[in-house]
């Protein structure tokens, strides 16, 4: 970064920044892009636009997300206030930035923004030519914005919003016109997939999830070094690589929001695997929808080969079963475990439980209480301090308390 940009970073409050000299020896970026010039109130912004129709069969499979109902966006967001959501009335926004930090001294060089409308799938662009042309570009992406009900991004919330609010702020706009709607997909693909990669960027997630392999790609990390090579020189030829990159962002939220609903909309087709079945109960479990949650176990449960597997389903299932009160399953599901040689110390105090409190078997409840503490003991006797000593201590009290009831009796 040169000192000029510095000495405008530090001067953002001033009513006439000092702008870095823009040397006009290079060509502009209109001379590698394919776009036009904007008008607004407050100057020129450099546009691109693409037009993506349903009888390109190149991307005809985005064009059954414009069809979907907002039945299953409540749960791929895993937020009830998603229930009215209208992906057609949506955009995709994805943003390229002069580094990571955020805060006051990162801008916004280029936003890339998708929607459905009734040409065709839309894909826009609005560059940052040079720092002055700031409130064009902000004046451009408000007009998007405001009459849409809805935002769709990967890591959005955390990162994107925050940041052009800072950005409209520093403007002095308001930001009221943000859609109140928000579906940040991070969130999505890091509980359907983050067990299974490596990491849940969104190229990651692309290549392994969504099979699309970027030719030449761009490193996100690369782009502001080259931005900032771009406004020392003044030619805008290595840019295009961020346009390609930034493009491809927003086409594939537009695919990965196909993935996810589709998962949630097709569950019930049998064709999800194991880990798939088990996630997608999860969700349902943590939006208090039992039925589906337990539904969703069971399928899991069925489709798991492996006994690790078995124990992490079954204890969520057992513990579904539990609040819907269906004692009979959760007891067949818990002897069934054991059966599978499922050494689990947390089976074993269910059953304690279930036999003390529901059917006042006390006999029972102490013969699974001790198997516990035997298990306890073995386990210590491979990896010691393995378990919590506040776990043994409670299954000595609730023998003791067993054996009181006994002698009562």
């Amino acid at each position: 970064m040169s000192l000029k940009e510095k000495l405008y970073q530090l001067n953002l409050n001033k009513t006439s920044p000092v702008t870095p000299e823009l040397i006009t020896t290079g060509a502009g970026i209109e001379k590698y892009v394919n776009g036009f010039f904007t008008g607004t109130p407050a100057g020129n912004c450099f546009t691109t636009r693409v037009i993506l129709t349903e009888s390109d069969s190149t991307h005809a499979d985005i064009f059954r997300l414009s069809k979907k109902s907002a039945e299953f966006f409540p749960i791929v967001g895993k937020d009830w206030d998603l229930k009215s959501f209208d992906i057609n009335q949506t955009v995709f926004l994805d943003t390229e930035t002069t580094g990571l930090a955020g805060g006051a001294g990162t801008y916004v060089i280029l936003v890339g923004l998708g929607y459905f409308t009734s040409s065709g799938f839309e894909i826009e662009q609005f560059f940052l030519r040079n720092y002055q042309e700031e409130p064009a570009l902000l004046h451009c992406l408000k007009e998007r914005l405001k009459n849409r009900q809805a935002i769709i991004s990967y890591n959005g919330k955390s990162y994107d919003i925050p940041l052009l609010k800072t950005r409209f702020t520093l403007s002095k706009i308001d930001t009221d016109f943000f859609p109140a709607q928000h579906l940040d997909l991070l969130y999505t693909a890091r509980r359907f997939w983050k067990k299974l990669l490596a990491s849940c960027s969104l190229t990651s997630v692309e290549e392994n999830i969504l099979n699309i392999q970027r030719q030449h790609d761009l490193p996100g990390s690369q782009v502001p070094q080259l931005y900032f090579d771009y406004l020392r020189t003044g030619d805008a030829a290595s840019l295009k690589s961020i346009f390609d990159h930034n493009f491809q962002d927003v086409l594939s939220l537009a695919y990965l929001t196909l993935k996810s609903y589709e998962l949630f909309e097709n569950a019930d087709s049998n064709s999800l695997t194991a880990a798939e079945y088990f996630n997608i109960a999860g969700i349902y479990e943590d939006l208090d929808l039992l039925d589906q949650s337990i539904r969703f176990y069971e399928r899991a449960w069925e489709k798991n080969l492996q006994k690790k597997g078995h124990e992490v389903i079954g204890l969520q299932l057992g513990s579904c079963y539990k609040k819907a009160n269906r004692w009979e399953k959760a007891v067949d599901l818990w002897q069934a475990m054991l059966s599978k040689g499922i050494s689990s110390i947390e089976v074993l105090v269910e059953l304690a439980k279930y036999y003390e409190h529901q059917v006042n078997d006390y006999s029972k409840a102490i013969s699974y209480t001790r198997m516990a503490l035997n298990d306890i003991d073995f386990k210590e006797m491979i990896q010691p301090a393995a378990i919590p000593s506040e776990l043994r201590e409670e299954l000595r009290h609730r023998l003791r308390r067993l054996k009181r009831k006994i002698g009562e009796r």
